[in-house]
């Protein structure tokens, strides 16, 4: 029972009809849409696409289930064994996937960088991602708390310039109060958001419509996306 219920849990990489990935879902949502035709099974290996009663014929195939074998599989009507798909490609839907969220932005050193838009809040002036720092508008010396409303960016040199003082008494004035943002001001990147759904370790079938920004970016993900704390 327990492994019926990984197996179900299991995750499901969705591409449109462009063969574009666009969402990652669980098995049953995935099995469900294949049986009112919104979508086909993609075999991982051949991509070769199945229909629901298809797919089943195909893996009644002792061959194939033999070649299968290591794979999870869901028993069906105890007559015979589905093999659980790993991919699904959508037979009409063309877009990429996502609305924008309306639940509150985690604080983030990613949505810090995302609200302030990579601008230091001193100087105005645009900076690659390692030549900014995330700035205690208050220092912590002083009181100031790790949140939306006491954090923003400043460059290498503002941010020296700054040293453990206010921005009063350091002479500097910000160009924005930081503040706590909605998901709009983040115009969060809809690859961003399907990166954290395929997580730290996506199946290799998932890797070549992934591509090497799932690399780049799964290698930094835990430093970026880790909730900011005191």
């Amino acid at each position: 029972m327990t492994a019926m219920i990984d197996a179900m849990d299991s995750k499901v990489l969705v591409l449109n009809k462009s063969w574009m990935a666009v969402d990652v879902t669980k098995v049953w949502k995935a099995i469900h849409k294949v049986i009112t035709g919104r979508a086909m099974f993609v075999d991982p290996v051949s991509h070769v696409t199945y229909e629901w009663e298809d797919w089943i014929l195909n893996w009644d195939d002792a061959s194939m289930m033999a070649k299968r074998s290591a794979g999870k599989t869901l028993p069906v009507g105890g007559i015979f064994e589905l093999v659980v798909p790993e991919i699904i490609v959508c037979t009409e839907y063309a877009g990429r996937g996502y609305k924008m969220s309306t639940r509150r932005p985690k604080f983030s050193r990613t949505n810090v960088y995302r609200r302030d838009r990579n601008r230091c809040q001193y100087c105005g002036g645009k900076f690659k991602t390692d030549s900014l720092n995330l700035d205690h508008v208050i220092p912590k010396s002083k009181g100031g708390e790790m949140s939306w409303e006491n954090i923003a960016l400043a460059c290498i040199p503002c941010n020296s310039k700054k040293e453990n003082r206010t921005p009063e008494q350091a002479g500097m004035r910000l160009i924005r109060q930081p503040f706590r943002p909605k998901a709009e001001d983040l115009s969060i990147n809809p690859m961003d958001k399907l990166l954290r759904k395929v997580g730290d370790s996506p199946m290799k079938t998932w890797e070549q419509f992934l591509g090497k920004m799932y690399v780049d970016k799964a290698m930094s993900k835990m430093y970026w996306e880790v909730e900011l704390k005191d």
